[in-house]
């Protein structure tokens, strides 16, 4: 473990010093950040216009796919300068929208669930089907803080392939062990 750590460590410092040492890197850090610049402003009122949605609909939010047009037509605020946005550029934001409670509480499981069965699976078998299972679900999740990737239907299509990829190197290594039948 105490290796682990310091590998990690390592590596911490070693991007954090390509990012000190590359200007580009810098200013797009500072970017990141910076709430007055448009793009980030923007998510930051479809952030705030997803939650007034679910404060009129918590239970059930708006419904599936129905964002744009309770967007457009009730929800967007005064400040958007983008007017013609279509989804809240986040997955939890979205499903809190559109699912309300009960969507969210499946995300959050889904969530949950799969994290747990990837360690689980990872510590007992030592597959690397599941850290790659684990790896992709996280990218995922990641990307989808600041976009709403569940919506992006090329971004859905490898995800889903590259866990139909994972779970398959998880039964060909369990056939190897003498696991699987």
């Amino acid at each position: 473990k105490l290796k682990g750590i310091a590998v990690i460590a390592l590596l911490a410092i070693f991007i954090a010093g390509i990012f000190y040492s590359v200007p580009i890197l810098q200013n797009r850090l500072v970017t990141i950040t910076d709430t007055k610049m448009q793009s980030n402003s923007e998510r930051l009122l479809l952030w705030q216009s997803a939650r007034n949605m679910f404060a009129d609909y918590p239970i059930t939010g708006v419904g599936y796919g129905e964002f744009h047009d309770n967007y457009q037509e009730k929800y967007i605020l005064p400040e958007a300068k983008e007017r013609y946005l279509g989804h809240a550029h986040s997955n939890f934001f979205q499903v809190l929208a559109e699912g309300g409670i009960l969507g969210v509480t499946g995300l959050l499981a889904w969530w949950l669930g799969t994290a747990i069965y990837c360690i689980r699976g990872w510590l007992g078998s030592r597959n690397i089907g599941y850290l790659t299972l684990m790896g992709i679900f996280a990218g995922l999740m990641l990307q989808g803080m600041t976009e709403y990737t569940m919506g992006d239907s090329i971004v859905m299509k490898l995800f889903w392939f590259g866990l139909g990829l994972s779970y398959q190197w998880i039964a060909v290594g369990m056939a190897d062990d003498g696991d699987a039948t």
